[in-house]
């Protein structure tokens, strides 16, 4: 059975697993670490191509990844679509809501009047027949 061994800590993992099982570091099959200098100091560096700044251990100095790979695919931009396309799907459900509602809060008040004076009328009516 084909084991692939983690490139940050080297633990043998099944041949299939995306992911180490020991630490949580990504297995892509290739060398994913690769080692660069800080640009200040010159102190060895280890980055992958996931991380765009690095930040130098010794001097504190953010370097820019030399092996850094910009994704392909903007999932930021369909991410932000969908939030914009979700929050306007609630914000006019919510209107819409509020228009129904605002009708009902016209209309009730003028129909428990209308009932209240038929029921007066009625009432009237009535007594003034008895007598």
């Amino acid at each position: 059975m084909e084991m692939k061994t983690c490139p940050k800590c080297g633990y043998h993992n099944q041949s299939d697993a995306l992911f180490c099982n020991k630490c949580g570091e990504r297995l892509n099959g290739k060398e994913q670490y690769k080692d660069f200098t800080c640009e200040k100091c010159g102190a060895p560096l280890t980055a992958d191509a996931y991380c765009k700044l690095i930040d130098c251990e010794f001097c504190g100095t953010i370097n820019h990844n030399p092996f850094y790979e910009e994704p392909e695919e903007s999932w930021q931009e369909d991410a932000f679509r969908t939030a914009r396309e979700t929050m306007e799907d609630i914000t006019n459900d919510v209107h819409q809501s509020y228009r129904r509602n605002k009708k009902f809060v016209t209309i009730f008040p003028i129909i428990v009047f209308i009932m209240i004076l038929l029921i007066n009328i009625f009432i009237f009516t009535r007594f003034r027949f008895l007598r």
